[in-house]
């Protein structure tokens, strides 16, 4: 096995160094579980991974060569390499495969047993959604495999846009299948525009007798009024990978009432998923908390908040009209607060961003930004989730953002990396950070967050970070950025054009 020669190439030049494999962390400035996988070969070394063991081992050319070689022939795990290639389709946008979803039959039980289709189903609860005061409960157990979730998907976009109704599903993620729950997430990211849609999320593990019985279910409960009385219709739809699916249609409540005090006896072992924040400082605040902690990959087409020098803020305040910055403050920041002191207000927003600014330096940081996006900066001195009402950046202190993101990034000492890359990253609008052995956290509805309505996917679950980790430090450098030395040229050629006035 290749990954084991990469992993006794390493300790035996430790053992040979007399450095102990435990300190390699802290002398590599990687997390624990990051460095196993490098020396496993489940992560691929770029080239700076590379001189950084070279230069903790001290290894000369040959040896600096014989890693190079290992490192080219480690073993990866298929589902990890498969995530990256999945990931391009949602980093890039690019369209999926558009072949038409074979048919699911069913067998019908409404007094009688049928035989009828997914979307036949689904098209006569679609055609109740037209009378009158129609309400629509779906509990959505799983079902999240392409065959179920691209008749699914539809439905839900049509059923969702119909006032009085709401889908909760539970997700279960694999702890061995890294594909499977890259799929997960791609497939369900379309759906958290609306807010009738809501997820939870649970492991596999330990779970596997309770879903003999429940299965990937959906337990569906409609109603509409005729002649002025209300007309309740239950349906609970099985699937079934090996046997006909099966779908009971019933009016009885007590068996609704059966189904559904199941699923929320199983329902209990799940976390919710989507957060709300009451304002953008709440939010910034818990972000400092774990950017203090994690080693973090960010996926959006230009900066962070916390990649913007805290001189170019307290610049932008300075010049900022009081009463303007105490408008936006308070309606951003500190909606709900009373009373409002100014002075108070700022300087702890200013605290808090210088703290996740330093907290990006002590931790590994590694960010994917476009080239447009950078561009687009420049031009409008807003970076993509701008908040409304905050002025825009001048050229003076576009300078300072440019000029701190091509020092930091070029400085071999800093533990920050910054990949540009000449496609457009996540036109949909998503922000996307993952946060090593923590989990993934995703900004999803632009146009809300930029009024401050805070509406976030969280997902702690340490193997959807790493397929994010992994793509952003290893798929992203290989394929498609810039080098480090045409990285710095870009920057130079947009201060250039700040100085030029040509932007």
């Amino acid at each position: 096995m290749k990954d084991k020669e990469i992993y006794g190439f390493l300790t035996s030049k430790c053992k040979e160094k007399g450095i102990k494999i435990e300190s390699l962390p802290g002398r590599c400035n990687f997390s624990r579980s990051t460095l196993y996988r490098y020396m496993k070969g489940i992560l691929h070394m770029n080239p700076e991974v590379e001189g950084t063991f070279a230069r903790v081992l001290t290894l000369d050319e040959a040896d600096r060569q014989e890693l190079s070689r290992l490192n080219g022939l480690a073993a990866y795990d298929d589902s990890l390499i498969a995530s990256r290639y999945a990931l391009d389709s949602l980093v890039f946008d690019l369209p999926g495969d558009r072949a038409e979803p074979q048919e699911i039959q069913f067998a019908y039980y409404d007094d009688n047993k049928y035989l009828r289709t997914l979307d036949e189903i689904f098209g006569s609860i679609y055609h109740q959604s037209q009378k009158e005061d129609f309400a629509c409960d779906i509990k959505l157990l799983g079902c999240i495999s392409d065959h179920y979730f691209r008749h699914i998907s539809p439905f839900a976009h049509r059923i969702l846009c119909r006032p009085a109704t709401a889908i909760e599903h539970l997700l279960l993620f694999s702890k061995k299948d890294y594909l499977q729950n890259t799929n997960i997430l791609i497939n369900i990211l379309p759906l958290l525009k609306f807010n009738g849609y809501q997820v939870m999320y649970g492991e596999q593990a330990g779970m596997e007798e309770m879903k003999v019985f429940l299965g990937d279910i959906m337990i569906i409960h409609s109603s509409h009024y005729a002649a002025g009385q209300r007309v309740d219709k239950y349906y609970v739809i099985s699937f079934m990978a090996e046997e006909l699916s099966e779908c009971i249609a019933y009016d009885n409540p007590y068996l609704y009432t059966f189904f559904i005090n199941h699923y929320n006896n199983y329902k209990r072992q799940y976390c919710e998923a989507l957060l709300t924040s009451k304002n953008i400082n709440l939010l910034s605040s818990a972000m400092a908390n774990i950017e203090r902690d994690h080693n973090a990959c960010l996926i959006k087409p230009n900066s962070c908040f916390n990649k913007i020098p805290i001189e170019a803020y307290k610049r932008l305040v300075a010049r900022t009209e009081p009463d303007a910055l105490a408008n936006f403050i308070r309606a951003q920041m500190y909606s709900g607060s009373n009373p409002f002191h100014f002075d108070d207000a700022v300087a702890e927003i200013l605290d808090n961003l210088s703290l996740r600014v330093e907290y990006s330096k002590e931790m590994i940081h590694t960010d994917v930004y476009s080239t447009g996006g950078m561009a687009e900066l420049a031009k409008t001195g807003r970076i993509s989730d701008h908040l409304v009402g905050m002025p825009a950046f001048d050229k003076v202190e576009l300078r300072m953002i440019f000029e701190y993101l091509r020092d930091r990034n070029a400085d071999p000492q800093d533990s920050y990396n910054l990949y540009l890359v000449g496609r457009n990253v996540l036109p949909q609008g998503y922000i996307i950070s993952a946060f090593e052995g923590l989990g993934v956290f995703i900004e999803y509805n632009q146009v809300e967050y930029q009024h401050g309505i805070c509406r976030n996917l969280f997902i702690r679950d340490a193997m959807l970070a790493e397929v994010f980790a992994d793509y952003a430090k290893n798929h992203i450098p290989d394929q498609y950025a810039l080098s480090k030395a045409e990285t710095t040229a870009f920057f130079n050629m947009l201060i250039h054009q700040l100085e030029s006035s040509v932007i």
